[in-house]
Parts: C-alpha cells; structure tokens; sequence
C-alpha cells in the first residue's frame, strides 16, 4: 500500500528529475554552493542516511528562503523521524506562499496528504487530494485517494477513481468487483438487502471470481427469511470455490436447523466430500453434525481414511475415541484437556495485523489490508 511505505515515495518520485535539473544547472554555474549543498541532501537521501538528509535540508532552507523543493523534503524527512504535526507546520508554510509554481503546489498537496493520512484525519487527506487531482492527474496521487477512501469507506468514490485508470476493467477487476461488494454490505446493513443483492450481482459481472459476492447473496437472501434461495447461493458458492467452501458450512447448517431438516446437509457434506476428497474441514463439519445428532460411530468413521488431516482433526477424532469407549482415569483426563485447546472455533487472522474475526471477510478494516485473511 502507498500509504505504508515509510512516507519515501514521494521522496524517490522527485529525487531523480531534481537530481537531473541540478547537474544540469551546476554544469552551467559551479559556484553555487546552495545548489551543491540541496545536491548533497539529496545524495543523503537516496542512501539512507535521514539525519544528515535533514540538516542539510535544513541549511539549505535557511540560506535560500525561495527553495520551495528543499522545504518539503525537508518536511518529508520531519514526518518520519520526528512525527506528522511538525511535518505539518512545514509543508503548511510552504502551501501558504503566493509564489509556488502549479508543480510546487501540486507537490506539497500531496506530502500534506501524507502528513494529515498519518495523523489520521483521512477526511482531511482526501479533500487535499481530490482538489490537487483537479489539476494534474497524476496515477500516484490518484492510487493514494483510493486508499484513503477506504480507509473513511467511502467506496463509491474509490470505485469510480480506480475505474478511470486505463484497462481498469481488465487490470482491477477484482478489486473493483470487491468495492461492489463493500458497497452491497453497507446496503445490507441498512436493511436495504433488495439493493444489496443488485449490488452483489454487478459485483459478479464485473469479476464472476469474486466468492464474497456469492456468499453476500445468499446472506442478503436470508436475512428477508427466503432460506432456499440463500441455500441456492450458498451452495453455488460452494460449488464455483470449492477450497474455502467450509466458510458457508456454519451458515447451511444454521438455514437447515430453521427448515428442520439436518438430513440435507448430510446428503450435502457426503456428496462434497466424494467431490472433493482431501477436504478436511467438510470432513470435520460432517463428524461434528453426527455428534449433536448422537451418531458417535458415524461421527468417529467420517473422520478416519486416507486423507491428509491437520493434528487438531486427529485430536479430535481421538477424543471422540476416547468418549465411545469411554476412557477414563488420567489418560481420558489428557486427552479431554488437548482437545479443548486445540479444537476451538475457528478465527480468521490477518496475515498484515494479526486481527481476529470470526466471519469470512474480504477486507481488513483494522490495517487496510485486502484478501489478507487467508480465504
């Protein structure tokens, strides 16, 4: 993400085009010791060394109060190593002079960006950058009002800017596929599930891959009570994503305990594990499901056979072992307590903050972080 880049890329975007200008300029007239000593401190930049960067910066500044590229950097550097309030105060007395060029303006727009995004105030950071897109349409700044629009959920707005990059519809597809979806949920939210499901569907059309649409369907479905027709998408959506179909299994079993009718979701389990053999988790839901119906033998032969089973499967499996031939004493103890630890409900951890949910979601709303759930 732009945003997590150390706050440099505006850095490294200007440092070559101000590097070029100055050897350019110094070729011409080699004693200017203000122009050698901005050179220098863009030098410091580029291998790393901020500190020296800074001061540099810093000097050069004071000694010529007209260098409006020195002050931002200068800013830039601030925001890293010191924090985005002073970095602030820089860039605002420069966004403040009456003499930037429209390439000076454009440029501290974007570091105040970067400042106030940092800061958190999101909504400042994309008024700042919708107004600079008015006057150069630059991709980069376009890619960072995108993230700060997700960041204040606005996805309309991030769907309509990322659908202007060119072939987005081929190059974002998914992405934009999954604001239909963000925008469907917000519907979904208001109770206004009719819309939610024609925005789920655009989701679909614009990416027939996207499996968050699938399941907002059938969720959208049966929260106006129409259980067969979210049954109907559910199991598509079973069907078309195979691999992280055991993310609806809870939500089939909760529609077939409203239609008292447990007996489909063994035919269900049974025919998806003959299709899918190596899938555990359709194993495991299968098992727990002949336990709360008190078919222990059932339950105990679901889970035994040639396939490659995570450890919590096999403690599972051995506990229920342990409860049909009923083992006792410190063995039974042992086992009972290992099996409670490690086959609790499942989470889904971000693989970027380390956020917790228990619902399949797309989207991390913690860091930012897109499809980093593992699903």
């Amino acid at each position: 993400m732009i945003s997590d880049s150390l706050g440099f890329i505006l850095l490294i975007f200007a440092l070559s085009a101000l590097l070029a200008i100055w050897f350019s300029k110094n070729r011409t007239n080699s004693a200017n010791r203000n122009k050698t000593r901005f050179a220098d401190g863009l030098r410091a930049i580029v291998v790393g060394d901020r500190m020296r960067a800074m001061r540099i910066l810093r000097e050069t500044a004071i000694e010529d109060t007209s260098n409006a590229e020195a002050f931002i950097l200068l800013g830039d550097l601030v925001r890293e190593e010191i924090g985005p309030r002073k970095a602030l105060q820089i860039h605002h007395s420069v966004a403040d002079r009456k003499t930037l060029t429209p390439a000076e303006s454009f440029r501290v727009s974007k570091s105040l960006a970067l400042d106030y995004s940092k800061i958190g105030d999101h909504e400042m950071a994309a008024d700042i950058l919708a107004r600079a897109l008015k006057s150069n349409q630059d991709n980069w700044t376009k890619e960072l009002l995108i993230e700060e629009y997700e960041k204040l959920g606005r996805w309309p707005e991030a769907f309509d800017l990322l659908s202007s990059f060119k072939n987005a519809a081929l190059q974002h597809k998914g992405q934009l596929a999954l604001y239909k979806v963000m925008m469907g949920n917000s519907a979904a939210e208001n109770e206004k599930y009719h819309n939610a499901r024609i925005l789920f569907k655009d989701a679909i059309r614009i990416d027939e891959e996207c499996p968050s649409a699938y399941l907002r369907i059938g969720d959208a479905y049966y929260a106006e009570g129409r259980i067969a027709d979210a049954i109907e998408w559910w199991k598509k959506f079973c069907a078309k994503f195979p691999k992280i179909a055991w993310t609806s299994f809870e939500r089939l079993e909760r529609a077939a305990y409203d239609l008292s009718d447990f007996g489909s979701m063994i035919t269900f389990y049974s025919k998806f594990i003959s299709a899918n053999t190596e899938d555990f988790r359709a194993r495991e839901a299968l098992s727990d499901l002949f336990v709360r119906m008190g078919r222990l033998d059932d339950a105990i032969t679901t889970l035994q056979g040639e396939f490659e089973a995570p450890i919590e499967l096999e403690i599972k499996l051995l506990a229920l072992i342990q409860k049909r031939d009923n083992i006792a004493g410190e063995i039974g103890e042992l086992i009972g307590t290992i099996c409670l630890r490690a086959c609790g409900k499942y989470k889904y951890t971000c693989s970027s903050c380390g956020t917790k949910i228990n619902d399949p979601m797309w989207y991390c709303f913690e860091c930012g972080a897109w499809n980093s759930f593992g699903i």
